[in-house]
């Protein structure tokens, strides 16, 4: 043979890798080129969707402990408190960035006072709170009021410190969430 077409016949020979033409791939080497290719995509997908599943659990956590958070009455009143007023602001903030959430604000009271009064002290309290949050564009519909009166307390004492726990007003998330649909 002519060195020419030896040479020619060595490149083919070798796949034309080494004579610097295009790698040559086997069919069956396509074949799970392009498997590895949609395993690696799914395996990717699969990682973002746990830890998207791991991002809403946490922002659900911290929604939940600050939907949580209770406020308090003086003795007697069903007025919003200056103090109490940063909680309701983070639950306007909550409740305008998650739209499917709804709520229940329960109104409680301590013993002192008729049963009957204590009862509709307690709804007082919890419509303070919902017109607080609907004032700040919070929908009125979102959001449930009840009233526990005296029935519920956090502490059973007599102290003026355990009157002043049970005087309050405590939000429950009834329906939505970040699971829930949009």
């Amino acid at each position: 043979m002519t060195r020419p077409i030896l040479a020619i016949t060595l490149c083919f020979a070798t796949g034309l890798s080494a004579c610097g033409g295009d790698t040559v791939i086997e069919e069956g080497e396509m074949g799970q080129a392009t498997a590895d290719s949609t395993q690696a995509a799914a395996d990717s997908a699969q990682q973002a969707a746990a830890a998207d599943s791991v991002r809403r659990a946490e922002q659900w956590a911290r929604i939940t402990e600050s939907m949580g958070e209770r406020i308090h009455f003086a003795f007697d009143r069903a007025v919003i408190q200056d103090a109490d007023r940063p909680i309701l602001d983070r639950k306007v903030e909550i409740l305008g960035a998650e739209p499917s959430i709804r709520i229940q604000i329960a109104g409680h009271c301590d013993v002192r006072g008729p049963a009957q009064y204590n009862q509709v002290l307690g709804m007082q309290r919890a419509e303070a709170a919902k017109r607080y949050l609907t004032s700040a564009g919070v929908a009125a519909g979102r959001i449930d009021v009840v009233s526990h009166g005296e029935s519920q307390p956090l502490d059973n004492g007599t102290t003026r410190e355990a009157h002043a726990r049970n005087r309050r007003a405590e939000f429950t998330i009834v329906a939505g969430g970040p699971q829930a649909p949009r």
